[in-house]
């Protein structure tokens, strides 16, 4: 009777060692499962992450350009501008330079007028 009950302990220790041995090959392959599955996400998160920065530095380099072509821009717009005023006052200078010759040849006229009454 004492050796069945020994046998019956050493029988169920066998089968409870079984059971840890395989709980914990379980928990291994589950614990794999579980940074395969977070590996793959953060590779993944990685590759986005890459992705983003090279993005953000190629929208860097076109503002970069945007900005250096709108400072060309703007140049150029303000010496158009000075530009414009100079013409402006080309113009201004010319109506003033055409109302003087009106009032010379005016003038004139009226000498010519008053020559040829006089003789």
């Amino acid at each position: 009777m004492v050796q069945a009950r020994d046998k019956d302990r050493s029988t169920a220790q066998v089968g409870i060692n079984e059971l840890r041995k395989q709980l914990t090959e379980d928990a291994v392959l589950m614990n794999k499962g579980f940074l395969n599955s977070s590996n793959r996400s953060v590779l993944k998160i990685h590759a986005n992450q890459t992705q983003i920065h090279n993005e953000v530095k190629a929208l860097q380099n076109e503002t970069s350009t945007f900005v250096n072509q709108t400072t060309v821009w703007l140049k150029q717009f303000s010496e158009f501008n000075k530009n414009m005023e100079q013409l402006d006052d080309v113009e201004l200078w010319a109506k003033n330079v055409e109302s003087d010759l009106k009032t010379i040849t005016s003038a004139l006229a009226f000498v010519v007028e008053v020559e040829n009454k006089s003789t």
